[in-house]
Formats: structure tokens, sequence, C-alpha cells
């Protein structure tokens, strides 16, 4: 800490390297320094010792964790570059006097996050109007989550070149090249069988979905028996607005089964005509008798199939695989009443066959468009036209027949964990393809991906100093927890405590469950908690990591959790967060206490901060704007200029275009710690460069500066250059 704080302020390392850092770093490293000459009339004193308590003891206990992340990362050891030794020093190495406890009772460190994961530029991704492609996405399109939910997508690279690939197989035969560090949440043999043990008990609480690259799936593709490992949980039905529709969805569907190409006619068997006929007629048709018993007329039909473009060519319109989740059933209800069947009496398989191609897969988008794994095969039959068949086959998870008769032959046996999700049946290597990553405003930062609409995605320090927490600070009956206003963020950081701590000489001892972690020795347990603040009271929390504390709406879980602490000799609260938009909410306002703090308009010992980011004329309103012709001004930081990018990504490596080194030796060679790839955000910075409705997310994300907007639609330097006089406006 002492050596980069000294360095920091010298503008230069030990060893005469340029050190390039913002101004709120600087004064962070001043109250350091300040610190350590006058700190012990204040009753504070800095321990930096290797004993337990002391800031290198923290810092070696890193030194024994293994990353888990990563194929360049994974197993090797956990190494703190110098600015996280600087706050690591700082949050575990100050202490009081009058009882050698910690000084420090809150960290806020706010910084840009690292890391891109990609897939292949021809990957299909439904959207409300349709599909698109990964190559063709772009910032602000709308897109699906997991729980069908539509999306904004925040943020795409420019297409990466030379990436290693995987093609990964599911089990409904769907296919899909990713990148090796491509996230995806799967559960595996594991986990499900934990799930099937809490459904017979009948616990609520299920096994966790676990984040895991491809390169890791890779891996791990089978069980210790030989079966498939990992599994992807179905979508959601995908949630869509009524549609005033031209056709009654059941008619429609009925008819494409068994109506008369050219015609309003359909025909049905002896068995089920008057059922069809009444729904035909609820339907909004008269029927009219023909001279065949098995055929009726409609009236009006033939018209309205005519306008919506499908007499004489069967297909599923747009509109009818758009609507809403209700009126989409009802077509499937009508296809399968009229051509579906269960093959197997008295089992749950659902199965359809078509020789029209393009039917077949209108219906294959139809069924996974409502959360349904299915499957589509080509078969050889020289019984019909061209000899071929197309047939559908799906395990359902709602009432796809009408009909009683066909309902009747349905047995759902909703235990078989399949009828959920798609197994992964194979991952292998592949030459590599360009890609592309895309980020979105999901909150699991999961979107729909694939014909099949497969979930896939878009901080291990604060990981770490939990785990210290929970194993070597010496306190009985811990309470470790992180927070956050949605499970899925919660968990990032308790996973990353979870994995960080199994595999480590730390595990003795500890007992691993699926939801926390605890230690019986010294009582103490690790938890994620989430969501109502009603259900945090009566919290006795020892250390807490509240991660993007930016997202949160209000500061509801942030205060309880304080609260929470009151009873602790000396806890912690670690805030690790990048900028965001909302300048009224919780984050900001601990931005800006601790903006008074490094001025030293406010003195508060118990407060630790430091913050990451360019220097902008909002922080620092005697700066220049970077359109400024001044010549004697400094002007704010252009986030377009490589060289500044480390003052916002302190753990960035690589060589900027100006031949400015950030985290490499001298052969060009990355440095353990910094794990930011420089030529990934020169990507993302290229695509913000040319989509304004991109930048807000690469300025809050990538460069950590806060802005009042989620989307800009006008580059705002762009807008400064241009300006050529004042405009007055004269009331008359």
């Amino acid at each position: 800490a002492v050596e980069y704080a000294r360095s920091v302020l010298d503008g230069k390392d030990k060893d005469g390297k340029k050190i390039i850092t913002c101004q709120w770093v600087k004064l962070a490293c001043e109250r350091f320094v300040d610190d350590l000459k006058n700190g012990g009339k204040r009753g504070l004193y800095f321990n930096p010792s290797e004993k337990p308590g002391g800031a290198a003891f923290a810092i070696d206990f890193f030194s024994h964790l293994k990353l888990w992340k990563g194929r360049e990362y994974r197993g090797n050891e956990f190494v703190l570059a110098p600015h996280y030794q600087f706050v690591i020093s700082n949050l575990m190495g100050w202490k009081k006097l009058e009882d050698h406890t910690r000084r420090f009772g809150t960290g806020y460190v706010e910084m840009a996050r690292k890391g891109a994961k990609a897939l292949a530029l021809d990957t299909p991704v439904p959207t409300p109007d349709g599909w698109t492609t990964i190559g063709d996405i772009d910032g602000g399109d709308i897109l699906f989550d997991e729980n069908g939910k539509q999306c904004r997508v925040i943020c795409t690279t420019s297409t990466l070149y030379n990436e290693e690939c995987y093609e990964v197989v599911f089990s409904d035969g769907t296919k899909i090249i990713a990148d090796k560090g491509h996230l995806w949440e799967t559960k595996t043999t594991k986990t499900r069988a934990c799930d099937c043990w809490a459904k017979r008990t009948q616990r609520k609480t299920k096994a966790s979905a676990q984040t895991l690259t491809t390169e890791e799936m890779h891996k791990t593709l089978k069980d210790i028996q030989g079966y498939n490992n990992h599994s992807i949980n179905n979508a959601s039905p995908l949630n869509l607005k009524p549609k005033e529709l031209s056709v009654d969805p059941y008619v429609l569907g009925i008819w494409l089964s068994d109506g008369v190409v050219n015609l309003g006619e359909i025909s049905q068997g002896e068995e089920n005509i008057d059922f069809i006929r009444g729904q035909v007629i609820k339907g909004g048709y008269e029927v009219t008798k023909l001279s065949n018993p098995d055929k009726f007329g409609t009236i009006g039909l033939a018209t309205n199939l005519r306008k919506i473009g499908v007499l004489s060519r069967k297909h599923i319109p747009k509109d009818y695989l758009r609507a809403s989740t209700g009126q989409r059933l009802s077509l499937l209800q009508g296809l399968l009443d009229g051509d579906g069947s269960v093959p197997y009496r008295g089992t749950d398989k659902v199965a359809l066959e078509n020789i029209n191609k393009e039917l077949c897969f209108n219906i294959y988008e139809l069924v996974a468009s409502l959360g349904m794994a299915i499957r589509l095969t080509e078969l050889k039959r020289k019984t019909v036209k061209n000899n071929i068949v197309y047939r559908l086959e799906f395990l359902p998870t709602m009432p796809v027949f009408r009909m009683p008769r066909k309902l009747a032959l349905l047995k759902p046996r909703t235990q078989r964990t399949r009828r959920f999700n798609r197994y992964i049946t194979n991952i292998e290597k592949v030459n590599s393809v360009p890609v592309k990553c895309v980020s979105v405003s999901s909150d699991s930062k999961l979107f729909l991906v694939s014909k099949s609409f497969i979930p896939t995605h878009n901080s291990t320090v604060a990981g770490g100093l939990g785990a210290y927490f929970f194993v070597a600070d010496k306190e009985y009956g811990a309470e470790i927890y992180t927070a956050a206003v949605k499970e899925k963020q919660a968990k990032i950081v308790w996973e990353n405590i979870y994995n960080l701590l199994k595999d480590s000489m730390f595990s003795e001892g500890v007992d691993f469950y699926k939801q926390n972690m605890s230690i019986e020795s010294t009582l103490s347990k690790c938890e994620f908690v989430v969501g109502d603040p009603k259900g945090l009271d009566g919290l006795d929390t020892h250390f807490c990591s509240l991660d993007e504390l930016h997202a949160h709406p209000t500061p509801e879980i942030h205060d309880l959790i304080v609260d929470s602490t009151g009873t602790r000799p000396q806890p912690m609260i670690l805030i690790i967060t990048t900028a965001g938009f909302d300048q009224t909410g919780v984050c900001y306002q601990r931005r800006e206490y601790l903006t008074q703090i490094l001025k030293k308009t406010i003195i508060d010992d118990s407060f630790f901060g430091i913050i990451y980011t360019l220097d902008t004329k909002k922080d620092w309103p005697g700066l220049a704007s970077i359109t400024s012709k001044s010549k004697t001004k400094t002007k704010e930081d252009d986030w377009r200029d490589e060289d500044v990018w480390v003052k916002a990504m302190p753990g960035l490596w690589g060589i900027t275009k100006n031949d400015q080194r950030c985290g490499v030796d001298d052969n060009g060679d990355q440095i353990p710690g910094y794990m930011t790839r420089l030529g990934k955000v020169r990507d993302i910075a290229l695509y913000a460069a040319s989509n304004p409705a991109a930048l807000n997310n690469f300025l809050t994300k990538r460069m950590n500066i806060w802005t009042q907007q989620v989307n800009r639609f006008i580059d705002l330097q762009l807008w400064d250059s241009n300006y050529t006089s004042d405009v007055y406006v004269i009331e008359q």
C-alpha cells in the first residue's frame, strides 16, 4: 500500500515506469500518506505485518485461494494487482488505538467492469418482430430474457476474430457456436438430483444453477457414470401482448391441419367432427353441411385466410407467432387437435407428422416460443410425396390439446426433469469463426438465442474478502452475507466465496450446501440474501458484500444491512460497483459522501473509498471540455483515448495504439493479477463510437462515468463541436 500510494503520487513506480491514475485515486493515496503521518493524533495506526489482522496477512490469504473461472486463470494462484493490494491493505491494515479493532467499517470501490463473451455471428436471436442474428444486433434492439420478458441490448462489440470456439449440441438437436469464455447457466447431474430430493420431501428450496464458461462445460461434459452432466432450463413462454387477428387462432390451427388448401373447408373423422365443428362456431364462423359427412364448409373463412396470406400456402403468419401466450396456445391446440397424437398411450410425449416443411418449422418455433423443448426430424417415407415426412416430438408443460378425447390420452409425469430442460449432449472444439459479444438489460444478463429459444449469458475480489471474513477473521458466530435486489446478482459474489474456498486449504471444517455454507466449530455461516427488505430483519452481520449498488432502486437493503452490524466489534460492508444512471439513488449518495471525504470537507475515519474513472468536467469543473480550443487549460479526458482507459480499469493489460503499456512486462506478456484485455475493450469502444445508443453503457460500465440516461441518441461531444453561435429567443 505504501509503495503504491507513493508511486501514484510520484506518477511513476520504483522502476521509473509511468503510472496513470485519475484525481480521485491521487486523493485516496494522499489520504493514506497523510494518515500515516498524522493518523496517530486521531487514535489510528497502520499495521502492515503478516501477523493475523495485518494488511500483509490478508493479502497473503488471497494467495492461498485458487481462481476457478476461465482457461487462462482456472487453478492459478489468486494474485492481487497493486491497486487491489492497496484496497485490501487499507481495509484490513488500519486499526484504532483504543481497542485495536479495524478502523474502516465501510469500503466503497468504484471501477469499470471487465470481460466479454461471444457467440457466432449467424446465431439466430428471437425478437418481438421476428428474428435477427448476433451479427446484426445493435444497441437499443429488443430481445427476450429467460423469463420471456423483453430486454434491451445495451452494448455489443465489433466482430472478434481468432477466438477459441466450441460447438455446443443440445438434446433437441440445436447447435450453437460460442467462444470458450461464453457464459451459460447450467445445472449438473448433482444439482438436478438435489431438486428431485427437494420435491420428494416437499421442500421449497432448490439447488442453484451454476454459471460456467463453454470451456468449463466441455471439461465436465459427462458425469461420473458417463451420462450427460449439464442441462439448461427451458425459457418461459414469450411474454407478448394480444394481437388483433383476422382468424381465430384455434380455427387457423385446425384448418392448417385438416383444411382444404385452397378452400375454407375442414375435414375430420366421424368421432371428432362434431367437437371440431363446435369449436369453429365458437371461433366466430358459420358452418355448412357438405355431401361428404366427414367435411364441413365455413362462411367467410376462405376470405380471411386469403387476407392473412395462407390460402393455397399453408404456413403460420408472423403475427400469430408473436401473438400472446394464450393466442399461441390456442393455435397449437388447433394444430394438435387436428394432426397431433400421443404415440405411446399413457405417456407424456406429443407428436405430429406433416409433409409441409415450412409449416413444420413454423410449428417448431411456435412450441419453442411457449417454453417447451421440441425435436424435429426428417424421415424417409415411400408412401408420401417426395418420400419425406417431418416429425415433431415434445414433452408438454401445458394443455396442448383442447379435444377431450386426445387430452385424456396424455398422462403428464411432472417429475421428469427433461420436460423442463435441454441437455447438453456434446461440446467439440471447432475452427474459429467470427464472433460478437452482446450485453442486455435483463436482471440475469441472460437473453434467448437460437430457434429453440435457449437462455445464455451476459466479483472475485469481493468473494476473496468474504472468504477471509468467513474462515480467517476469528469472529465467533460470524454472519457473512452477499446482498442484492435480485437473487442472481446476490449469488455472483456468494458463488465466488463458495468456489474459492471449496478447493483451498481452508475448506476443512467448512460445510458446503447448495444455498449456504457453515462452520460448526465457530457457529459461522455464509449466505446470500435478496429481495424484500422485511426478510432481512434479524441479521447480525459481520461482513456483507453489496454488489453493484448502482442497480438498487431504493436504499432499503443498504440501510438494513448497515443497521444489522450494530452488535459486531469490527464489521465490514464492502461496496464494489460500476457507475450507473440514477444520480438520486443510494449508490450515488455514497459516492458523493466519499468525494467529500477525499476533498477533506468531511472527516470520517470509518469510511474508506476509491474511485477509478476518467477525469471529467463534471467531477472537476476547472477542466476544459474536450472540444475546447484553450491552450492553457487542462482538458478533461477523452474516452476515445486508449491511454487514459487505465484510469477507469486499473487491471487493464495490453499495449495502446500510442505504445502505452498497461499490465504487461517488458516482453509484452500479461502480468498476473491484470485481467482486463485491452483488445476487447477496444472492440467495444469502436462500436460505441459509431452508435450513440450504446455509448452511455460504454461510459458507465467501461469508463465508470455516471450518466443521466440509459441510452444516448446524439453524441454530446459531436453536438458541442458543431457550436457556431448562441441562439436567443425573443418573445413577442
